[in-house]
């Protein structure tokens, strides 16, 4: 399993508690590289938008 697939996997766990979402996305996209970042905000965008969509701060938007 690579930190892509990883950081995903611990998402969707803690996908019940906004706050503690937010937090582990951040740690994930500070692992990862830039490719993979993007990806990983383009998944979670499609997997939390409608629930969490304010998870995301401007910083993290995607371009």
């Amino acid at each position: 399993m690579n930190w892509l697939q990883y950081s995903k996997e611990i998402l969707r766990k803690v996908s019940f508690d906004s706050q503690l979402l937010k937090k582990e996305f951040k740690k994930a996209l500070r692992m990862l590289n830039r490719k993979d970042g993007i990806s990983l905000k383009r998944w979670f965008k499609e997997k939390f938008g409608k629930t969490h969509d304010a998870s995301i701060d401007r910083k993290n938007q995607l371009p």
